[in-house]
C-alpha cells in the first residue's frame, strides 16, 4: 500500500491523517527548503516516523515517493497518466516544482558523482572562485600517475586577476580532511550551535521547527562523525 493511504473500496485510495501530514512535510522539505533525499531521510529517522512497513527511511524512498503522481491524484491508464477518483494529498503545482527540481539536480555532471576523488566537482578556487578541475599526468621511467585539482587563467578576459591554480590533489584533500577532523576533534561545532541556542534563550526566541530541525541534523552528524584516524 502506497505510504500516505489507506485501501479504500469505493476510492482505491484513501489519505491517511496521520501519513498524508509526513508526505506534505517530505515535499514542503524537498520543494521550499531545497533538502535533499538523504537529509529528508535522516530527518524523519531521527523524528522517529516509520515507514508503512514500520522500517527506517533511505534516500531511495524518498526518491521514489515524490516521483509518484498518486500523490497529485493521477492514475496510469493506458500508457499514460489520468485523475483519479481518490484524493490528491500534494498539490500539481508542487507536484511539478518538486518535478523540475529533480531534473535540475539530475544535471550535475556525472564525473564528479563517479570521481574517486573527494572535492571532485564542489572544490573552487580561493581567489576567483572557479571550480576546479581534475587532471592527471605521468612522470618518470614508471610513468607513475600525479593528479592535480587545477583551473587555468581565463585568456579571453585581458584583464583577469587570477593566474590559475593547480594543486597536488593528494596534499589538497590532505588538508580538507584534516581541517574537518581539527574541527570536529576541538568541539567547534558544538560550542557554535550551543552558543546559537543560548542566545536564543537570552532573547526569549523560541527557534523555529525548521531552525529545530537544522539544529537536529547539524547534532546527528556531529554523532556520527568517524573520529577513529
Amino acid at each position: 500500500m502506497l505510504y500516505g493511504y489507506n485501501h479504500s473500496k469505493e476510492l482505491g485510495l484513501e489519505p491517511n491523517e496521520t501519513e498524508s501530514a509526513q508526505v506534505k512535510q517530505i515535499f514542503d522539505w524537498y520543494t521550499e527548503h531545497k533538502w535533499g533525499t538523504e537529509k529528508i531521510a535522516r530527518m524523519l529517522n531521527l523524528r522517529g516516523v516509520p515507514t508503512k512497513a514500520g522500517m527506517q527511511w533511505a534516500p531511495g524512498i524518498i526518491g521514489v515517493m515524490i516521483r509518484n503522481r498518486a500523490y497529485c491524484g493521477e492514475v496510469r491508464a493506458n500508457g499514460t497518466y489520468i485523475q483519479g477518483r481518490h484524493q490528491a494529498i500534494i498539490d500539481r503545482e508542487q507536484f511539478d516544482a518538486a518535478q523540475a527540481i529533480i531534473s535540475s539536480r539530475s544535471t550535475i555532471p556525472s564525473r564528479a558523482q563517479s570521481s574517486p576523488h573527494l572535492l571532485s566537482g564542489i572544490a573552487h578556487c580561493g581567489n576567483c572562485g572557479k571550480r576546479l578541475s581534475i587532471h592527471s599526468i605521468n612522470q618518470g621511467a614508471k610513468k607513475k600517475r600525479y593528479d592535480f585539482y587545477r583551473h587555468i587563467r581565463d585568456v579571453a578576459v585581458s584583464n583577469d586577476p587570477c593566474p590559475g591554480l593547480s594543486k597536488s590533489a593528494a596534499l589538497l584533500e590532505n588538508a580538507v580532511v584534516e581541517q574537518i577532523r581539527h574541527i570536529a576533534l576541538s568541539n567547534t561545532m558544538q560550542k557554535v550551535l550551543l552558543q546559537d541556542v543560548q542566545k536564543r534563550n537570552q532573547k526569549n526566541i523560541t527557534p523555529t521547527i525548521k531552525e529545530r530541525d537544522k539544529l537536529l541534523l547539524e547534532l546527528a552528524s556531529i554523532r556520527r562523525f568517524p573520529f577513529q584516524w
